[in-house]
């Protein structure tokens, strides 16, 4: 997610999970090449597996980026064909490159030449350009020809936004929101290409959302919901150790023949699943995790050698915003850490995060106190 998937963030994530695996920011070949984008290119070693995805339409400055990105240690490199804004399309590349097969297949080439890194895509559905002079293919036969196409250039990974993008008529906020969401065509994908590894992003907001897509996929791409409740990450390792999501994949009916019957079956799959994920707790507390966090970024503080650094990694801050939402007192611990980060960004000299927030006397004791009031 561009300008919140940074490696502060990506940290966050991984001190809840160690078995997720971790994205950069879509970082255009330009940014790289010039250099202009080096902190994006910065990671800790705890945050393997992670993935460098790349947006560009140029298949040698892929390449040379793919490159790159194997000689830093990334796990693996990912194109993005899913991006719908307005830079994107005068760009050409993002969600326009759907309509590129030829290019595609240029640039699958030329990566595959450069880097030993496997190669994966993150797409939509697919494209309405017809108010950029493109038409529309926006069909599940397109889409599921797509992943042909994309069997064919020997692709192994797709992560499925299961929206159209609207080309030119929406931004990228309204694309994720207004389009209707086709969760069935990425799972007739799976049934189309079982030997592949189909992963589904968009509107998975709860542990039902969540195991229902298992049951079909072979991974769920988490986006904004890390955001603006980073804590449901937390769970995650506890369902995929305890659960033999592949029992349910097994035992799941096909989706290209869906029937009423076939839904039912599912749901009340889930609902058993749903039941059993009530049970399961999260190994650390929300206190622990902020409390790690603050070391952490206390720990790039001290190693920091300009105040840039240091402003970045203070705002990194945000980014545990909302680890307490939907908690009474929520917005009290929202009020209190936004201005701890204001005090500290007016610091001229170093100074400890640690030092300016006491986060036993707001952790889950008093938080998580039933008779507080999110006030």
């Amino acid at each position: 997610m561009v300008d919140y998937s940074d490696r502060y963030f990506r940290m966050l994530m991984r001190i809840m999970s160690k078995r997720v695996k971790l994205y950069t920011p879509m970082l255009s070949t330009g940014a790289i090449l010039r250099g202009t984008h080096r902190e994006f290119l910065e990671y800790d070693a705890r945050e393997l597996p992670l993935v460098l995805q790349l947006g560009g339409k140029n298949p040698y400055d892929l390449a040379e980026c793919a490159r790159i990105g194997e000689r830093l240690g990334f796990s693996e490199i990912n194109l993005n064909l899913g991006c719908p804004s307005a830079r994107s399309i005068d760009g050409e590349f993002g969600a326009v490159l759907m309509l590129d097969r030829p290019l595609l297949k240029k640039i699958a080439l030329a990566i595959r030449a450069c880097s030993t890194l496997a190669l994966s895509i993150k797409c939509r559905l697919g494209v309405d350009a017809e108010k950029i002079g493109y038409g529309r293919y926006d069909c599940l036969e397109y889409f599921l020809d797509f992943v042909d196409f994309m069997q064919d250039l020997g692709i192994k990974t797709i992560t499925v936004h299961a929206r159209i993008a609207v080309l030119g008529g929406l931004n990228p906020k309204q694309n994720r929101e207004i389009p209707p969401l086709h969760p069935e065509w990425v799972y007739a994908a799976k049934t189309r290409a079982p030997s592949m590894s189909i992963e589904y992003n968009g509107g998975c907001t709860d542990s039902d959302s969540l195991i229902t897509h298992l049951a079909y996929c072979d991974g769920v791409m988490l986006g904004r919901m890390a955001l603006h409740s980073p804590f449901f990450v937390a769970c995650c390792d506890r369902v995929l150790d305890a659960y033999d999501v592949q029992q349910i994949k097994t035992n799941t009916p096909e989706i290209s023949k869906r029937s009423k019957r076939s839904e039912e079956t599912v749901e009340k799959k889930s609902g058993n699943v749903h039941a059993f994920l009530e049970a399961i707790k999260p190994t650390l507390r929300r206190r622990q995790v902020v409390e790690q966090y603050i070391t952490y970024l206390d720990s790039c503080i001290k190693a920091s050698h300009t105040a840039l650094e240091r402003s970045r990694i203070v705002r990194a801050l945000r980014h545990v915003l909302h680890m307490y939402s939907g908690l009474p007192r929520a917005k009290a611990w929202r009020r209190m850490l936004t201005e701890a980060i204001h005090v500290l960004a007016k610091k001229e000299t170093d100074c400890m995060i640690c030092d300016y927030i006491d986060v036993p006397n707001i952790g889950e004791p008093n938080i998580d106190d039933p008779d507080s009031k999110d006030k």
